[in-house]
């Protein structure tokens, strides 16, 4: 009696087994005729239109640094400063050795005055010689007084006027002198107060603080990054391969994948192509604007783009699942075969070779 029943059971088994073999059909599919877009793929990523970085210009200890990531800056808003007590001497020490010279360059200084004094004595002595010396000519005509008295009277008046010149270009030399020495005064503090210029880290532009690199009490080397500035629209900066790049123009429009919308896809247009190669990416370099925005957006966000070439028109096609490693597919009789690809997408591959319309595929199995 038990025999009986296993036996029934079994048989109750076998036949639900072979009938969910049954059940499960192979997926199968043959090659069509459809237009088939071409494209590029490119990874790359989201970055201001306008972006730099705030660098430091002077080596030093970092303090002031008040901004974080987010905030928003003016143009010439101060960021951060760089310790700078020996400069701030420097542009002291500046300060006070051209005031001192823009004094003395003043027409009432008092080297100018002393020399102004002695042209004013010199004119006078200048003015008594002259008549003295008219005098004598006039006595001299009339024999009422000596050669040696008249050559004497001559000579005087000579070395008066002689001398007032001497004086006259004293004066004009050294206020020339004073004053060049003044404006070169003026050249080193201005250089000198530039320099302190360089121990303040300020932004160029308006813009959102991307990113900041170093903190309050952090030694700086001249160079190092302080933060990240941007401003203006997105753009989208996509690497292309040495072998595509020649199949990229402008106006091309790209279909964007953007990691922080992993189920949306978003179109935009190619709008630079950068005419050098980076040897960083080992790659090309174009740029690409949105033709619709995402809701929110991030700078240095990672994206793949698929950029349109072009279409094949009544090209023979199968599934993109159907294409197996190495370009093999699997016929219908359970035989495999290897075929010839040329363009494809995220869901159809073009067959260039080894297949018809009147073959029928096995999909792989999972």
């Amino acid at each position: 009696m038990n025999n009986r029943i296993f036996s029934h059971k079994a048989v109750i088994l076998l036949a639900l087994l072979l009938s969910a073999a049954s059940c499960k059909k192979v997926q199968t599919t043959s090659p069509l005729r459809k237009d088939i877009q071409q494209s590029v793929f490119a990874n790359g990523f989201l970055e201001f239109d306008n972006q730099y970085t705030i660098a430091a210009n002077a080596a030093g200890i970092l303090y002031g640094q008040i901004v974080k990531e987010g905030d928003s800056v003016s143009a010439k808003q101060m960021i951060a400063h760089i310790n700078s007590n020996s400069q701030e001497s420097q542009v002291q020490q500046s300060t006070f050795v051209y005031k001192n010279a823009e004094q003395n360059a003043l027409s009432n200084s008092a080297q100018l005055a002393q020399i102004e004094q002695q042209i004013l004595q010199a004119s006078s002595q200048l003015n008594q010689d002259k008549t003295n010396y008219q005098r004598y000519s006039e006595l001299i005509a009339t024999n009422s007084v000596s050669k040696q008295d008249y050559e004497n009277a001559k000579l005087q008046y000579t070395n008066s006027l002689h001398n007032l010149d001497i004086l006259q270009k004293k004066y004009t030399d050294t206020k020339t002198s004073l004053q060049l020495n003044a404006n070169t005064s003026n050249s080193e503090l201005k250089s000198q107060r530039a320099i302190l210029d360089n121990y303040k880290a300020q932004a160029d532009g308006a813009g959102v603080v991307i990113a900041v690199y170093r903190k309050n009490g952090e030694v700086l080397k001249i160079g190092d990054p302080i933060a990240l500035i941007g401003n203006g629209s997105y753009i989208i900066k996509l690497y292309i391969s040495e072998d595509d790049i020649v199949k990229v123009s402008l106006g091309q429009k790209i279909s964007v994948h953007l990691n922080t919308y992993t189920d949306q896809v978003f179109w935009a247009t190619v709008t630079k192509i950068y005419p050098g190669f980076d040897n960083d990416q080992q790659s090309y370099t174009i740029e690409a604007k949105f033709d619709q925005l995402p809701p929110k957006m991030f700078s240095g966000t990672q994206l793949q783009g698929n950029i349109q070439t072009g279409v094949i028109r009544n090209a023979l096609v199968i599934p993109a699942a159907y294409l197996q490693k190495n370009n093999i597919v699997q016929l219908k009789d359970g035989s495999v075969k290897t075929v010839s690809i040329g363009a494809k997408d995220d869901h159809w591959v073009q067959i260039l070779s080894g297949l018809s319309e009147n073959d029928v595929l096995n999909a792989p199995k999972n």
